[in-house]
């Protein structure tokens, strides 16, 4: 099975706008066999000051 996910999640503080900071998730997570699983995502963060970020982010989960 298959499974596609989107979060966002932001940050702010009404008196201090330089530290607003909104982050979003675009991903997958794959039940490859019945103990592995993989977890493809991107992330991006954007911050005031240095505007957007991208990380590809890839997690393994083994269950045993």
């Amino acid at each position: 099975w298959l499974d596609l996910f989107f979060e966002w999640s932001g940050r702010g503080t009404a008196d201090h706008y330089a530290l607003t900071r909104l982050r979003y998730q675009l991903g997958a997570s794959w039940q490859v066999l019945p103990w592995v699983e993989v977890a493809p995502a991107a992330v991006f963060e954007e911050d005031v000051d240095t505007g957007m970020q991208s990380i590809a982010l890839v997690q393994l989960h083994v269950f045993y």
